[in-house]
């Protein structure tokens, strides 16, 4: 036990031996320290320097700021034993960053540090105060207040500028203010990790307009009728018809004017654009079109206001006659109001008055009304009044006995408002005269003075039958059977035509308006069959072959006719009714229309136009064409002979027939039928060849046989005349169907002449008729009536 003790007071021993051995050591060293240079363990300076990427340099890379960086990063280095050397700068890149390098070196008397440098890293950006940058801050228009158009008119007006570094905040807008404009602001902050900007927000200003697409203003682009083509009228009238549209933000170009066309309407179109510096519209050119109407002012065009006598205050008539005195006005434009009628005064006359309108939709005129006057006088048709035209034997034919004698027998007649004209020893025609306010129309009144004189002449060189004869050029043509035409010269000398050369047979002549003369002729083949011709005289070119003869000629509504059909000498009855015409006869090559005429029985001898209607006439045959070129037969008549002659006397139609006159008043469907005594019997039925008006008697040329068939020519007057008083006696006035027998004529040919008349014309003043002698006597004469 009392080793064990022993041995831990040795331990302890030991120990406290080894300490207090270190203690002198060290109190030794220290001594010794003291008599010389102390001896200093030194660091490497890498291990002070451990963080070595220094980061984001905000300040200038200088020592003193590197250093200074390099110790907030290395709190134990001691900066005065170290110092900076090989500064070096890059860039700075495309984030705005300058990568900076530098070595850290333990300064030469350094007592803490030693080792090599040590290689450092940092960054430098350098920032541009934003307001250096956005100096521009007035936008001024941009298309919407989001952030993103906001920054974009920016960077427009402020080049340099980096948008993504920055950030729209604080936006604000009011508005619209009175030019459409809404203003705006906003302020412009520099983004928190933006390595290009610093400083504070930008303020800026901007505007924004909301501009309408112009076509969706204007949308009634037809403007109807304009003042004129000047752009403010273009415009009015724009605005009236798009009321919302601002007139003083478009302008009007590109106007085009046409016409005026057949309504005096020009017609215009042009382009609206929207002005270059508008605040409310946008889009292309809207395209609108217009009419200007020049109008005249009505009292420009009705000058002549007083018309003077009219029919009656119809506005039909008072329209004609102001057109008549003032042939500019277009009277479909205006119309006639407030018409006043007063009278008659003591002259017969009544005096009116009206106004004439221009028309609500004329597009011709303009202006107040004008007024017109007028007279209307109600005058009396003489024959309403002369009713005794009979006047019996007078002293003489001069104005003032006739004027007497007329007087007496119609006491109510105004005498002094009457003039006779055309009398002669047995007629005068009586009518008003030129300013009378009582009567109107003419009538023919009959008297005896002194017997007509008749002459008897034969025509030579002519052996065969006259068939035709006609007036040109004021002398006398005849058409003979076979012998082809002749012109009556001095002393009844006859010359033949050269163009018309045997075996012609000339049926028919007849002058047209223009003053050419056409002929129908003839000419026989085997077996007797005709081939009938239509030829312009004088004129080798037009000479046109037709089916059968042609009997008779007319113009009628443009167009001349011929009309005919027989091709046999044995027959008239049998063969068909042919109508040739031609709508440009005028002209130098005419062509024809030929036409079968159904309707018929027989051949086409005579036409006339009555009341505006062509009538035919021929073998059992009456026809009547009107304006439309329809054929109509005539049902209300019994057909029982042949009708060859036709005239319009008294302004009544007459067709003559065999020994019979067909009379026609007023239209078709009423017609007399005459029967003229001793010309129309069981032994006797004359065909009536030439009918003709003279000196206010209807002459009748005829032929007759108790035997027809053999040829035998009784002593009969071949040519009777017939006054209008015998068909009055017997009929009315007016058409109404009547059948009158035995109507009474006179004979004109006291010398019992054999024949029939073939033809009559009246030639300078004088009658002619045209015998043909039968077969046996072949004598060829002429009468002439010198009235």
């Amino acid at each position: 036990m009392n080793k064990k003790i022993f041995s831990k007071k040795c331990i302890v021993i030991f120990l406290i031996a080894i300490l207090l051995f270190f203690v002198i050591v060290s109190s030794t060293i220290v001594f010794l320290n003291l008599k010389s240079d102390p001896i200093v363990i030194k660091k490497k300076l890498s291990d002070d320097v451990s963080e070595r990427n220094l980061g984001l340099l905000n300040k200038k890379p200088n020592e003193e700021n590197i250093l200074q960086k390099v110790s907030e990063l290395n709190p134990e280095l001691i900066t005065e034993e170290v110092e900076v050397k090989d500064i070096d700068l890059h860039g700075p890149n495309d984030k705005n960053i300058k990568i900076g390098s530098a070595k850290i070196y333990v300064k030469t008397n350094s007592n803490f540090y030693t080792g090599e440098s040590v290689d450092i890293s940092f960054e430098i950006i350098d920032r541009v105060d934003l307001k250096d940058v956005i100096r521009n801050i007035e936008l001024g228009e941009i298309q919407s207040n989001e952030e993103e158009n906001i920054l974009q008119k920016v960077s427009e007006l402020n080049p340099e500028l980096i948008t993504e570094e920055v950030e729209v905040k604080d936006i604000d807008l009011h508005g619209p203010n009175d030019k459409n404009i809404k203003i705006g602001s906003a302020k412009i902050y520099v983004k928190t990790n933006s390595n290009f900007y610093t400083g504070e927000s930008v303020d800026i200003s901007f505007e924004i307009i909301d501009r309408v697409d112009l076509k969706d203003v204007i949308r009634n682009i037809e403007l109807g009728e304009i003042q004129s083509n000047e752009e403010e009228n273009i415009l009015q009238k724009v605005s009236e018809l798009n009321p919302e549209l601002i007139t003083e933000e478009v302008e009007v170009k590109d106007i085009d004017l046409h016409g005026p066309n057949d309504k005096n309407i020009k017609i215009g179109s042009a382009k609206i654009y929207v002005k270059t510096n508008s605040n409310f519209y946008t889009g292309e050119s809207v395209d609108i079109s217009f009419e200007i109407i020049d109008r005249v002012d009505l009292k420009d065009v009705i000058r002549n206001i007083e018309l003077g006598e009219i029919q009656s205050n119809e506005e039909e008539n008072i329209l004609q006659k102001v057109s008549e005195l003032n042939p500019e006005l277009i009277t479909e434009e205006v119309e006639v109001k407030d018409i006043d009628l007063h009278g008659p005064n003591d002259k017969n006359i009544k005096i009116g008055s009206a106004k004439i309108y221009v028309k609500t939709n004329s597009n011709f005129y303009t202006g107040e009304s004008v007024d017109i006057s007028f007279e209307i006088i109600d005058r009396v048709d003489l024959k309403d009044v002369i009713r005794n035209i009979e006047l019996g034997e007078i002293q003489s034919n001069e104005e003032e006995n006739i004027l007497q004698k007329v007087s007496e027998l119609n006491p109510k007649l105004k005498t002094d408002q009457l003039e006779i004209d055309n009398s002669t020893e047995i007629a005068a025609t009586i009518k008003p005269k030129a300013n009378s306010t009582w009567y109107k129309g003419e009538n023919i009144i009959n008297y005896q003075t002194k017997k007509v004189n008749l002459s008897k002449n034969d025509l030579n060189n002519i052996t065969s039958a006259v068939l035709s004869s006609q007036v040109f050029n004021d002398e006398l043509y005849l058409g003979t059977f076979g012998q082809g035409m002749w012109k009556i010269g001095t002393n009844n000398n006859v010359s033949q035509i050269p163009e018309t050369k045997q075996p012609q047979t000339i049926r028919n002549m007849y002058v047209d308006q223009t003053n050419n003369m056409w002929y129908s002729y003839q000419n026989s083949e085997n077996n007797n069959k005709l081939i009938g011709n239509i030829k312009k005289y004088n004129n080798d070119k037009i000479n046109y072959q037709t089916d059968g003869v042609m009997f008779a000629s007319i113009e009628y509504n443009g167009r001349l006719f011929f009309g005919g059909g027989t091709d046999n000498f044995s027959s008239w009855s049998s063969d068909k009714g042919y109508i040739y015409w031609s709508d440009n006869y005028k002209e130098e090559s005419p062509t024809w229309n030929k036409m079968e005429v159904k309707e018929t029985i027989g051949t086409i001898f005579t036409m006339q136009i009555f009341k505006n209607k062509l009538y035919l006439a021929g073998y059992r045959t009456l026809l009547v064409i009107d304006n439309n070129f329809e054929i109509k037969k005539i049902n209300n008549y019994n057909y029982t002979d042949a009708f060859r002659a036709s005239i319009v006397w008294n302004n009544e139609l007459y067709i003559a027939g065999n020994g019979k006159l067909l009379r026609i008043t007023d239209n078709e469907e009423n017609i007399d039928m005459l029967n003229l005594k001793d010309w129309n019997s069981q032994n006797i039925s004359a065909q009536i060849w030439s009918i003709n008006s003279f000196k206010g008697y209807l002459y009748i040329g005829m032929y007759a046989a108790d035997q027809l068939n053999e040829g035998k020519f009784p002593n009969k007057n071949s040519i009777v005349r017939l006054s209008y008083k015998e068909i009055i006696k017997n009929c009315d006035q007016q058409s109404s169907g009547k059948i009158v027998n035995n109507l009474e004529t006179e004979d004109l040919n006291p010398n019992n002449q054999n024949g029939w008349v073939r033809s009559s014309i009246i030639y300078k003043n004088d009658l002619y008729f045209f015998f043909d002698g039968g077969n046996e006597i072949k004598r060829y004469v002429k009468f002439s009536y010198q009235i």
